[in-house]
């Protein structure tokens, strides 16, 4: 409740990030265009104002997974810039793209990465500008920051492992859904085998925690506020804002997906934040102090 309270009063921030994110997609158009790349056509043929609609949604909604990250980030402005423009790059667009080449027929996956940096450093930027961090007067003991290297490398690699364990009973469950929506209707789903499986969930938790490391370094509030901002960052970057915009698959299969990937993020914020989050809760006679706008 304290994270949705602060998103309220902070709605014009998250407004601004969003507007940072979508005037990025613009620039990258723009530069795309003008040194003659063919931008890849999305599927369903969509008209200029549903693009245009559906792209204001979805920075908004992008907007929302970064405030609470920008929030509990301490540090210098380029140490804060740097690592939640990495997290959100690598959730957003190395992620998607990487399932998409994987476990769609869609292509343009090295383009749509390239495509992605600009709005993606663009947002970070007006999050890490317009979101001051919560201040605590002392530091915070976490899993990796201050912390010798021989005492907490195992800590990222049991995350590594615990994401795809979670993503592989989660897509037995999903399996049927999904084959009988691709039996009945039209889609850009294709299920690829066990290896291919197998290689593309191991690759994606290890980018993913590679991306989370530095965020845990720098997070300065509590553990359970770092499991929620992270099950929600990764819930919204790698699958909602991307189900928000496919509107040429059906209802039902964005509605199983939705639910999938909201598990699995929440899992994956559960782990990472314990593993690599602060240590021990905060006392309950320290109260944060905010840094003025």
């Amino acid at each position: 409740m304290e994270l949705a309270d602060e998103a309220k009063t902070h709605s014009g921030g998250i407004r601004l990030i969003a507007v940072a994110y979508f005037v990025g997609t613009v620039i990258s158009i723009w530069l795309l265009s003008a040194i003659g790349v063919p931008m890849p056509t999305m599927p369903g043929d969509p008209s200029r104002d549903q693009i245009v609609i559906l792209g204001l949604v979805g920075a908004f909604t992008l907007a929302l997974a970064l405030f609470p990250l920008a929030r509990g980030l301490e540090g210098s402005a380029l140490q804060r810039l740097m690592a939640l423009f990495a997290f959100t790059y690598v959730a957003f667009a190395v992620i998607n793209q990487l399932q998409a080449a994987v476990f769609t027929t869609i292509g343009g996956a090295n383009l749509m990465m390239l495509f992605c940096a600009i709005p993606c450093l663009l947002a970070a930027g007006a999050a890490v500008w317009l979101v001051r961090p919560v201040e605590w007067p002392f530091t915070p003991p976490t899993g990796v920051a201050d912390r010798p290297f021989g005492t907490w490398w195992w800590r990222p690699i049991l995350a590594i492992f615990a994401l795809p364990a979670v993503e592989a009973i989660t897509g037995l469950v999903a399996q049927p859904v999904f084959e009988e929506v691709i039996r009945h209707e039209p889609s850009s789903i294709s299920i690829p085998g066990g290896t291919a499986v197998i290689a593309t969930m191991f690759l994606k938790s290890a980018l993913l925690v590679a991306a989370t490391v530095p965020i845990a370094r720098l997070w300065r509030r509590s553990r359970l506020q770092l499991i929620i901002a992270l099950g929600a960052a990764v819930f919204i970057l790698s699958g909602l804002v991307g189900l928000i915009q496919a509107t040429w698959w059906p209802i039902s299969m964005r509605v199983v997906f939705a639910i999938q990937i909201l598990v699995t993020s929440a899992f994956y914020g559960a782990i990472s934040g314990a593993l690599l989050g602060p240590k021990l809760e905060f006392p309950e006679n320290q109260s944060p102090s905010v840094t003025a706008a």
